[in-house]
């Protein structure tokens, strides 16, 4: 049966995330990182966003009415969560890749998201407020035979947790096809140019996928950070000098 054959059945149930889910939630999320990010990250990356952790992250997403579960006979398949305003955790298991339910779960959370928010966002209100040269926050899009390829900014609020930290990397997003090719490398080096110009001596970066990305390019792991329920690795950049 198709995804959606399966939904309408009742084979595979989506529903609220209870405080007693957090050990099966826990094992999906190691499931996924460890099988679908193995192209990307060395194991010794991926034991690391687990290392000392337990199912108990997983808490306070599920206390705040914040997750929504994919199940088959008692089996979670994947999970989502959203805060308003964002998406902040989205897992599938390896036997579930490809067959559209990340994309289903991705569209329940984005759902999510927008429930409280002001409103259900304007990418050309964020993309105009990146258009700068000479101060922060700037945007730098990357083209490749004339059209846009990839996207990166650099702001000064990051995460709320850590408000003595900045300027951050954030906001990055290279064409899925385009991967691979040095796009991202790219503009994150041009990044840390501009920053340097303006004056900045220090960036930060705190990220869940792009960690090979800084470490290709000299920046420095200093720990795990708990943001909305995931496990992210902070990062700075030492500039100049």
């Amino acid at each position: 049966m198709t995804l959606l054959e399966q939904l309408a059945s009742g084979a595979i149930t989506l529903r609220p995330a209870v405080l007693a889910d957090a050990p099966a939630v826990y094992d999906a999320h190691r499931d996924s990182v460890l099988h679908l990010c193995a192209e990307a990250y060395t194991p010794a990356q991926m034991a690391a966003w687990f290392e000392g952790r337990s199912a108990a992250i997983h808490h306070p997403g599920i206390e705040a009415g914040r997750m929504t579960l994919a199940e088959r006979d008692g089996r979670v398949l994947g999970f989502c969560a959203a805060v308003p305003g964002e998406v902040t955790l989205l897992f599938v298991r390896p036997e579930a890749a490809g067959s559209g339910l990340g994309g289903h779960l991705l569209h329940v959370a984005v759902l999510r998201a927008r429930q409280g928010h002001d409103g259900p966002g304007d990418a050309l209100h964020d993309l105009q407020h990146y258009a700068r040269h000479d101060a922060l926050p700037l945007g730098l899009v990357a083209r490749l035979d004339g059209h846009p390829c990839g996207f990166m900014a650099l702001k000064r609020e990051g995460l709320a947790s850590l408000p003595e930290l900045g300027p951050w990397v954030g906001a990055a997003v290279v064409h899925p096809g385009l991967r691979r090719l040095g796009i991202g490398r790219a503009l994150l080096l041009e990044l840390q140019r501009r920053a340097a110009a303006l004056g900045e001596t220090r960036l930060y970066c705190a990220t869940a996928s792009a960690a090979s990305l800084l470490q290709r390019c000299g920046w420095r792991r200093l720990r795990c950070v708990e943001h909305g329920g995931e496990t992210l690795e902070l990062y700075d950049k030492p500039l100049g000098g």
